[in-house]
């Protein structure tokens, strides 16, 4: 499986503690059942079933990427001007084989609709009464929230779940918890630098700062 820029980033993540002075035991782990058996619901409320979409729109990058780490790419058919990756992204919208949308809050409602997506991915950032107006008119959206990269991960599975590439998404899990492990491992006994260890989720993905929930 190619890397990612979400694995990147939740590498990162992962190694930040490792940087600094605080005690082994109380670094993050992972629940991996917890993860790949997330509650169907999204981060307002949204049950999410089971699905084999075949037209896809993703508003926001981190979304995009996603889609295509999964196996779903083939089926997105909007995603907005700021989703560039996979690079695969950039020359279908070249040749037209993918529709802007537009920008990351300031969604082209009418343009979403006339794409007659059978599921959409949203994230807070796209502002909840966008969202509400697209279910109103009769779109499944579902939408994250992510605050911590199990969070992330958790994602990634419903995600799955949606689109019909839940096995796909496991894998993809797998492979990120085997590689923040390793690198974990091979930086226990490293020197501390004192680097800070805090960080929150932006719509790209990992960031130095929180932000409030959609709900």
């Amino acid at each position: 499986m190619r890397k990612h820029t979400i694995l990147l980033l939740l590498l990162i993540a992962a190694i930040l503690p490792l940087c600094s002075s605080k005690p082994a035991e109380e670094h993050t782990s992972f629940n991996l059942t917890e993860i790949l058996n997330a509650t169907p619901v999204d981060d307002t409320g949204y049950t999410i079933n089971e699905g084999n979409p075949q037209r896809i729109v993703s508003l926001a990058p981190s979304n995009t990427e996603i889609l295509f780490a999964i196996g779903a790419g083939d089926r997105v058919v909007g995603v907005t001007d700021y989703c560039n990756y996979p690079p695969e992204v950039v020359e279908k919208k070249k040749k037209g084989e993918l529709v802007s949308i537009g920008g990351y809050t300031t969604i082209n409602i009418e343009k979403v609709v006339s794409l007659k997506p059978d599921l959409v991915v949203a994230t807070y950032g796209n502002g909840i009464e966008n969202i509400e107006t697209l279910r109103r008119m009769g779109l499944t959206v579902i939408a994250f929230d992510p605050k911590s990269v199990e969070d992330v991960m958790k994602d990634i599975i419903l995600i799955g779940v949606a689109t019909g590439e839940k096995e796909n998404a496991t894998k993809l899990v797998q492979e990120m918890l085997e590689r923040i492990e390793k690198v974990r491992e091979s930086m226990k006994d490293k020197p501390k630098s004192g680097l800070p260890t805090s960080f929150g989720m932006t719509r790209y993905g990992l960031a130095g700062r929180t932000r409030s929930s959609m709900r």
